[in-house]
């Protein structure tokens, strides 16, 4: 599992191992056809960043023959590579490999990997590459994969590249103008590969590794209040934190945030999330209290009716 930052040569990387894979297993009599798929979130990327890559480095006296239709090539080896976009994973099925990279991994589904991807690489003790840049929304589940390969568990290892790990003439001086010119956590971010940042933060140095309990449950004794932000046009965000009498720190244990949601059923989803708990009071934003014209009823009341006491 490979996190870097833009231009720091992951893609290359990757084409490179793809190719070395493919030349590594040629096509047997008696075996499963020897395939290796190079799969992006979306068609047009696997054309751009995944096939025309691939003809620049792969020498042309090593390629057999070539569909640019459906983006196949065949080594003189007897090896199929092909590259796929991840819009359908159910197109994605019933196909054995030996290979596959997954690029931009954050940007597609977690079920493109664990139930179609997977599978595929069973029978032939197959192996896997992820690489991204972080998004962002801190791509949890690409995150979560790179988490994975710093357990130390032997069938997953990871490596973190900035822009600056790009050995071409010039990077660091253009990086050191785009950390002058960028936001900083934008700058983390795209040039660092940093998962625990992302836009609008109020303390651009939060990291979700260092300032969160993934498991935290609060004891029984401990105050709960809610609070909620509704969202007009923006997502609806609301939190449960937890209180120690007497104390005035505070845990926030549970998030609600959601986009296009009506009022009523995001009031019932939070309503569900803060069942588990004795919730003393709810807090919510007072913008809440603008009536809607079509019918003249406040976004609070509706929460209201849902969640109370408000």
């Amino acid at each position: 599992i490979v996190a870097a930052g833009r231009r720091s040569g992951k893609t290359t990387m990757a084409i490179n191992e793809l190719l070395k894979e493919a030349l590594s297993h040629p096509d047997l009599p008696g075996l499963p056809p020897q395939r290796s798929w190079y799969v992006c979130d979306t068609y047009r990327h696997a054309y751009m960043i995944g096939w025309h890559p691939f003809l620049k480095i792969c020498p042309p006296e090593l390629i057999k023959a070539k569909n640019i239709q459906d983006l196949i090539i065949e080594l003189t080896n007897g090896h199929i590579i092909e590259f796929k976009g991840s819009e359908d994973p159910d197109k994605l099925r019933g196909v054995s490999l030996v290979f596959v990279i997954l690029d931009e991994y954050g940007q597609m589904s977690p079920s493109v990997w664990w139930d179609v991807l997977r599978p595929s690489l069973l029978d032939q003790r197959g192996r896997a590459m992820f690489i991204g840049t972080p998004s962002a929304d801190g791509c949890p589940h690409f995150h979560d994969m790179y988490k994975l390969g710093l357990t130390g568990d032997p069938n997953y290892k990871s490596w973190l590249f900035f822009t600056t790990d790009n050995p071409l003439p010039g990077i660091i001086e253009e990086v050191a103008q785009a950390k002058r010119e960028m936001p900083s956590d934008i700058f983390k971010r795209e040039m660092q590969a940093d998962f625990d940042v992302s836009n609008d933060l109020i303390y651009d140095n939060f990291k979700l590794t260092t300032h969160t309990l993934p498991t935290y449950e609060p004891p029984p004794e401990d105050f709960i209040v809610g609070t909620i932000d509704p969202g007009m046009t923006n997502a609806t965000a609301a939190l449960l934190s937890s209180w120690k009498k007497g104390r005035i720190e505070g845990v926030i244990f549970k998030e609600y945030y959601k986009k296009g949601m009506l009022a009523f059923d995001a009031a019932v989803e939070i309503k569900k999330m803060a069942e588990p708990y004795k919730v003393a009071y709810w807090i919510i934003d007072h913008a809440s209290m603008h009536r809607e014209q079509s019918t003249g009823i406040t976004v609070f009341k509706k929460f209201e009716e849902v969640i109370k006491p408000l």
